[in-house]
């Protein structure tokens, strides 16, 4: 008999590659469920970056005339949300630059096996009980884009009577 028959009939193959073919499909799985829970966020940001797109947009210069007519100072909030809006149309595009050659520039530095590898032995000596640290912020955010839809819901009426007044 060949060598290579021995080795198929042996019987603790047939259980190794029943664990390897379920480590594979629960490896699937765990990308699935990650890449599920990481959906909820990005649309949340999108929404809430419409969200401020509308508000800088239409309901801040509406405010704006509001007070204009009364002539009265503005919050400091809008004049605020006002200048940050001014600096983010003047920097939007060396700051997208700025990320774009970072992503290239992290791509091209991680090409090379031997810095991926140091790279994977940094992010693995930290520990679980941190990683989870880190994604505390996100959860904040989370609930205060939630608090955020409150309150363009209590929001809501004030702007359509103001419409109404106008």
């Amino acid at each position: 008999m060949p060598k290579d028959t021995r080795a198929v009939q042996h019987p603790l193959l047939a259980a190794t590659c029943q664990r390897l073919a379920e480590h594979g499909d629960n490896q699937q799985l765990t990308r699935q469920g990650i890449r599920l829970a990481l959906l909820y966020p990005a649309i949340l940001m999108c929404a809430v970056l419409a969200i401020f797109a509308f508000l800088l947009g239409v309901v801040i210069p509406d405010v704006v005339q509001i007070f204009a007519h009364h002539q009265q100072a503005l919050p400091a909030t809008i004049r605020i949300s006002m200048a940050l809006n001014e600096s983010g149309q003047r920097f939007a595009l060396p700051f997208a630059g700025v990320m774009v050659a970072a992503g290239v520039f992290a791509r091209l530095a991680l090409h090379a096996l031997r810095r991926r590898l140091r790279w994977h032995g940094l992010l693995s000596g930290v520990r679980v009980e941190r990683a989870l640290g880190l994604f505390e912020p996100l959860m904040l955010a989370m609930t205060g884009g939630v608090m955020l839809f409150i309150g363009l819901a209590i929001l809501m009426p004030i702007l359509s009577l103001t419409a109404l007044l106008a």
